[in-house]
């Protein structure tokens, strides 16, 4: 016959076991939850950022809007004056020597052609450089102009100048 002992023996070893399942069960469960909630605190975190990426986007739409008149109004005061002339894009350098694409309307100055057909920067310049004693830097060009000084008005001034040379040069020769 079994002792009370022996059965009591017996379930609490059986109770036991089954507290070191639901043990092992809690902690699982527990791990389960912090992945979640790691989860869930990434996902607020990329939420926030989107909203705030979308009160940027707002709010540059709303300069943009702003802006618009005023470079609308810009580009027709630059295109009157012939500002918006070329864009140069510098391709590979060729056997025959560099190759430049040129894009936009450019100062078409041909002999026997009168220099009213040239843009009124194209005049000022030519202006300039008739005024000048001697050879004249894009500097003092873009100076004379009213420009500021900065290098990309220097440059602006260099290929206005280097255009009215080249048709200097197809004159003479």
């Amino acid at each position: 016959m079994v002792s009370v002992m022996s059965l009591m023996t017996a379930k609490a070893e059986l109770a036991r076991g089954k507290a070191t399942e639901w043990q092992s069960l809690l902690v699982e469960a527990q791990e389960q939850v912090d992945h979640w909630l790691a989860e869930a605190a990434a996902e607020e975190d990329a939420v926030r950022r989107l909203r705030l990426a979308l009160e940027e986007r707002a709010e540059l739409a709303e300069v943009a809007a702003s802006l618009s008149p005023v470079v609308t109004e810009v580009d027709e005061v630059a295109d009157a004056v012939g500002a918006l002339a070329p864009v140069r894009t510098a391709a590979l350098r060729t056997a025959q020597g560099p190759a430049l694409t040129v894009a936009g309307p450019i100062a078409a100055w041909e002999p026997g052609r009168d220099e009213e057909v040239l843009p009124g920067m194209y005049r000022a310049a030519l202006a300039v450089v008739r005024e000048s004693e001697g050879a004249v830097m894009a500097r003092q060009v873009a100076e004379r102009l009213g420009w500021e000084s900065s290098p990309a008005r220097q440059q602006r001034a260099r290929d206005v100048c280097s255009r009215l040379a080249a048709g200097v040069d197809r004159e003479a020769g």
